[in-house]
């Protein structure tokens, strides 16, 4: 029992390449006990034990590795030197192990590679009688080696070993080009006398053979080196000296730096933009949101202090957005759709004032959990202020302008025109009241020169209506729409006005009225000197947004509304929208075009 006792731990053997116990304890298994016990030891264990007679000839096999060789019947009865593929050094095994010696070396045998152990094999009376030897396949092992000197010879990195002293004896990695280094000119030399700091190098030595493990960067020869330094261990433990691995980090430092000083300028960007900019987190959800940083127009824009803004946001005590439902659909919209969004809203600050902000929100996925956004704004407060002014202007020059044409009109029709019908009544009096024949020149004379004034009459009348109709003034926009329809169908496709049945008595402002009546005026010109239309329509709705819209269609020819080549008129219409508040919409196509004017019933004035 204390004999098999003794054998077990030996499996342990075979990783440990104990070759020489191995030799005594086999000794003592074959001449000892019976075979059984030796073959369920070997028969399972990861090597091929295996003896031969004098004159080389395998008498006994065994070991799980056979299997790999083709089995115990291909190798019992063979000489070594038929299975070598180097018969002399068969030949040398087999001499020197008769000759009592112990020989350690590396074979391959059929595709394996195989570390080989031989010693002289004895009989009961001590006598050699052949060689004994114990193959281990490291076949495995040395692809594992291959694949780690291959990582070694092609990563950023330096692996090296020294001895107790801090001589190196081994260096490898492909960082050995970056420095100049081969294992010629670095293997035999001290590890402090090959750095820029040889106290360093003496720290590194003096820490490692104490035991401890070491981590340092160190310059060398203008390349950075990111270290770990460890004691290296022998065989029995003790320590034999250091093994360590250095990285060049060069590039990556470069890159550190560089990242470091793009991160400045974009907070340099960041901090002194004339736009606000915040980074908050928003929580999926909840839609609970967070400052995570912003830059100091960010806080201005907000009307809060740094401070007191990094502790309101998000709560009910920043009262920020007026259109919150709005502001809510948005958030949905970036999360659902993960891509930017823009658009205008308005804040208000502590002090009751409302700014008007165009914004560009960038959604960015932190985790499941979170999003951040990137918030871009612009204050156009005052933007929106000078356009709303430029619009009043606009309309005040427009009114300006209709007051103006009015004010021709009444002239023409009160002095001129009824100057002409005083002249023209005053002509047919003296002709009835006259002695002078009909036939004679003078009478035909004072017949043309009435007739004359009739036509003048007619014309400062026509004129006067297209200064400022007078039908538009006293009986309302949908009147002098109808009058419009009835004067123009005389000289071009037949009109036809639509319009909502409680529009025929309303009155609107004068400036929206006159506004939608030069535009019909304008787009029904237009139709009928070129659309070549066989037929005209014209409507008008109030819908229940407030918005009066006016609409003219034809069956024309069309044009295209993207060319910008259009006169006045189209410009004209446009202003004149505008001008109220209103819009206009223009589509064209062979056989439809379409003209649409909505512009409020109220017109809006600007903020002071």
């Amino acid at each position: 029992r204390l004999a098999v006792l003794d054998i077990v731990p030996t499996h342990a053997m075979w990783h440990d390449f104990s070759m020489q116990k191995a030799m005594k304890i086999y000794h003592w298994l074959f001449l000892a006990q019976p075979k059984p016990l030796p073959e369920m030891l070997v028969g399972r264990a990861p090597v091929l034990l295996w003896t031969t007679n004098s004159e080389g000839v395998i008498d006994f096999v065994s070991g799980a590795a056979l299997g790999d060789l083709g089995g115990r019947e291909e190798i019992i009865g063979r000489r070594i030197h038929d299975l070598s593929p180097n018969p002399q050094m068969a030949e040398t095994v087999l001499r020197r192990g008769l000759g009592g010696e112990t020989l350690n070396f590396t074979m391959p045998i059929r595709d394996r590679l195989f570390e080989v152990s031989t010693g002289p094999w004895h009989n009961e009376r001590g006598q050699t009688v052949g060689i004994i030897g114990v193959c281990i396949d490291v076949t495995r092992r040395q692809v594992a080696e291959q694949q780690l000197r291959a990582a070694v010879d092609n990563a950023p990195l330096m692996l090296w070993t020294t001895d107790r002293k801090g001589v190196l004896t081994f260096m490898q990695g492909a960082a050995m080009a970056s420095v100049g280094y081969t294992p010629e000119n670095t293997i035999g030399r001290a590890i402090d006398s090959m750095g820029d700091n040889e106290e360093l190098g003496r720290e590194i030595i003096r820490r490692c053979l104490a035991g401890e493990t070491f981590a340092y960067e160190a310059m060398l020869r203008g390349r950075f080196f990111e270290s770990s330094a460890a004691p290296l261990h022998g065989a029995g433990g003790e320590i034999a000296g250091i093994i360590g691995v250095s990285i060049d980090i060069t590039d990556q430092r470069q890159a550190k730096r560089d990242l470091e000083a793009q991160r400045e300028q974009m907070e340099l960007i960041f901090r002194h933009s004339w736009d606000g900019l915040c980074i908050r987190e928003m929580e999926l959800g909840s839609y609970k949101r967070r400052l995570i940083m912003f830059n100091d127009m960010f806080a201005q824009m907000s009307g809060f202090g740094r401070e007191e803004l990094m502790a309101r946001y998000g709560t009910d005590k920043l009262l920020h957005h007026h259109n919150s439902d709005l502001e809510r659909r948005r958030q949905r919209e970036m999360i659902l759709g993960g891509k930017a969004i823009q658009g205008v809203d308005s804040w208000v600050r502590p002090d009751g004032k409302e700014n008007y902000h165009e914004f560009t929100s960038v959604p960015i996925r932190r985790d499941d959990k979170h999003i951040l956004i990137v918030d871009i704004r612009r204050d156009i407060t005052d933007r929106l202020k000078t356009e709303e002014a430029l619009k009043l202007a606009h309309r005040q020059l427009v009114t300006a302008r209709e007051q103006e044409r009015r004010r021709l009109a009444r002239e023409l029709h009160d002095s001129i025109g009824q100057g002409l019908v005083a002249l023209q009544l005053s002509m047919r009096t003296v002709l009835s009241e006259s002695s002078i024949p009909p036939g004679q020149a003078l009478a035909q004379r004072v017949t043309e020169a009435t007739q004359q004034c009739s036509r003048l009459v007619g014309e400062i009348r026509q004129l006067c209506h297209g200064l400022y109709p007078p039908t538009l003034e006293s009986l309302g926009l949908v009147a002098a729409l109808q009058q419009l329809v009835r004067s123009c169908g005389n000289s071009g496709p037949p009109l036809e006005l639509q319009h909502d049945e409680q529009l025929s008595s309303r009155r609107f402002s004068p400036d929206v009225e006159i506004t939608l009546f030069r535009i019909a005026q304008e787009a029904l010109s237009n139709a009928i000197r070129h659309s070549q239309a066989t037929r005209i329509g014209i409507s008008l709705t109030l819908t229940p947004d407030g918005l009066l819209w006016l609409r003219i269609t034809d069956d024309g020819k069309g044009f295209d509304v993207e060319s910008g080549k259009h006169g006045l008129g189209m410009i004209s219409m446009k202003e004149r929208a505008h001008s109220v508040g209103g819009v206009l919409v223009i589509c064209s196509e062979p056989g439809q075009s379409v003209v649409k004017a909505g512009v409020p019933v109220q017109v809006p004035t600007p903020a002071s």
